[in-house]
Protein backbone atom coordinates (compact mmCIF):
# COMPACT_ATOMS: atom_id res chain seq x y z
CA UNK A 1 0.00 0.00 0.00
CA UNK A 2 1.09 3.52 -0.97
CA UNK A 3 0.74 7.07 -0.68
CA UNK A 4 1.27 8.31 -4.50
CA UNK A 5 1.67 11.80 -3.31
CA UNK A 6 4.22 10.75 -0.29
CA UNK A 7 7.78 12.12 -1.62
CA UNK A 8 10.04 10.18 1.52
CA UNK A 9 9.27 6.91 2.51
CA UNK A 10 7.09 5.70 -0.57
CA UNK A 11 9.64 6.45 -3.23
CA UNK A 12 12.17 4.28 -0.97
CA UNK A 13 9.66 1.76 -0.65
CA UNK A 14 9.43 1.72 -4.71
CA UNK A 15 13.10 1.33 -5.00
CA UNK A 16 13.33 -1.90 -2.20
CA UNK A 17 9.92 -3.34 -5.01
CA UNK A 18 11.94 -2.74 -7.96
CA UNK A 19 15.14 -4.58 -6.48
CA UNK A 20 13.19 -7.66 -5.12
CA UNK A 21 11.15 -7.85 -8.33
CA UNK A 22 15.12 -7.83 -9.91
CA UNK A 23 15.88 -10.53 -7.53
CA UNK A 24 12.91 -12.70 -8.25
CA UNK A 25 13.65 -12.44 -11.91
CA UNK A 26 17.09 -13.71 -11.90
CA UNK A 27 15.91 -16.75 -9.79
CA UNK A 28 13.13 -17.07 -12.15
CA UNK A 29 10.24 -17.22 -9.92
CA UNK A 30 7.18 -15.62 -10.71
CA UNK A 31 5.63 -12.59 -8.93
CA UNK A 32 2.36 -9.97 -9.25
CA UNK A 33 2.90 -7.30 -7.53
CA UNK A 34 -0.60 -5.40 -6.30
CA UNK A 35 0.33 -1.65 -5.17
CA UNK A 36 -3.04 -0.25 -3.33
CA UNK A 37 -3.20 3.72 -2.84
CA UNK A 38 -4.24 4.91 0.55
CA UNK A 39 -6.03 7.91 -1.33
CA UNK A 40 -9.61 7.30 -1.57
CA UNK A 41 -10.12 11.22 -1.92
CA UNK A 42 -8.70 12.24 -5.04
CA UNK A 43 -6.90 8.84 -6.55
CA UNK A 44 -8.48 8.23 -10.32
CA UNK A 45 -7.11 5.20 -12.75
CA UNK A 46 -5.53 8.19 -14.72
CA UNK A 47 -3.69 9.76 -11.71
CA UNK A 48 -1.88 6.43 -11.23
CA UNK A 49 -1.49 5.30 -14.69
CA UNK A 50 0.44 8.73 -14.65
CA UNK A 51 2.30 7.80 -11.14
CA UNK A 52 3.23 4.21 -12.54
CA UNK A 53 5.15 5.95 -15.93
CA UNK A 54 6.51 8.71 -13.83
CA UNK A 55 7.80 5.77 -11.35
CA UNK A 56 8.86 3.28 -14.42
CA UNK A 57 6.59 0.85 -13.10
CA UNK A 58 5.69 -0.22 -16.35
CA UNK A 59 5.80 -3.82 -16.19
CA UNK A 60 2.34 -6.23 -16.96
CA UNK A 61 3.16 -8.04 -13.13
CA UNK A 62 2.44 -4.53 -11.94
CA UNK A 63 -1.21 -3.43 -10.67
CA UNK A 64 -2.06 -0.56 -8.82
CA UNK A 65 -5.67 -0.39 -7.81
CA UNK A 66 -7.42 2.21 -5.55
CA UNK A 67 -10.82 2.08 -4.19
CA UNK A 68 -13.65 3.46 -1.24
CA UNK A 69 -12.16 4.44 1.98
CA UNK A 70 -14.10 1.73 3.77
CA UNK A 71 -12.62 -0.89 1.40
CA UNK A 72 -8.88 0.90 1.96
CA UNK A 73 -9.47 1.00 5.96
CA UNK A 74 -10.41 -2.84 5.70
CA UNK A 75 -8.01 -4.23 3.57
CA UNK A 76 -5.42 -2.24 5.92
CA UNK A 77 -6.84 -3.46 8.81
CA UNK A 78 -6.72 -6.98 7.79
CA UNK A 79 -2.94 -6.85 6.26
CA UNK A 80 -2.20 -5.35 10.04
CA UNK A 81 -0.95 -1.82 8.01
CA UNK A 82 -1.77 1.64 9.46
CA UNK A 83 -2.17 4.56 8.34
CA UNK A 84 -3.63 8.17 8.87
CA UNK A 85 -4.16 11.56 7.81
CA UNK A 86 -3.36 14.98 8.38
CA UNK A 87 -6.32 17.01 9.21
CA UNK A 88 -4.70 20.23 8.04
CA UNK A 89 -2.29 19.23 5.10
CA UNK A 90 -4.61 16.60 4.01
CA UNK A 91 -1.43 14.24 3.71
CA UNK A 92 -1.63 10.65 4.25
CA UNK A 93 1.18 9.01 6.46
CA UNK A 94 1.52 4.92 6.81
CA UNK A 95 3.58 2.11 7.97
CA UNK A 96 6.38 1.09 6.04
CA UNK A 97 5.44 -2.47 4.96
CA UNK A 98 6.50 -4.71 2.11
CA UNK A 99 4.20 -7.40 2.47
CA UNK A 100 4.68 -11.06 0.34
CA UNK A 101 1.89 -12.99 0.09
CA UNK A 102 1.68 -17.07 -1.01
CA UNK A 103 -0.75 -18.29 -3.75
CA UNK A 104 -3.68 -18.20 -1.22
CA UNK A 105 -3.37 -14.36 -0.33
CA UNK A 106 -1.85 -15.02 3.13
CA UNK A 107 1.29 -12.98 4.39
CA UNK A 108 3.82 -14.93 4.08
CA UNK A 109 6.43 -12.51 5.10
CA UNK A 110 6.57 -9.12 5.93
CA UNK A 111 9.49 -6.37 5.73
CA UNK A 112 9.23 -3.50 8.12
CA UNK A 113 10.64 -0.32 8.33
CA UNK A 114 12.99 1.68 5.81
CA UNK A 115 15.98 0.41 6.80
CA UNK A 116 14.92 -3.29 6.40
CA UNK A 117 16.43 -5.53 4.32
CA UNK A 118 15.56 -6.90 0.85
CA UNK A 119 17.19 -9.80 1.24
CA UNK A 120 15.00 -10.44 4.41
CA UNK A 121 12.20 -11.48 2.05
CA UNK A 122 13.91 -14.40 0.72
Amino acid sequence: MLYPKCTSACPLILGKLKKIRSELEKKGTPAEFVLISFDTVEESAKRLSEYREHMGLEWPSWTFLFGKEKDIRFLSNSLNIRYWQNPKSKDISHDNVILLLNEQGEVHRRLEGLDAKVEELF
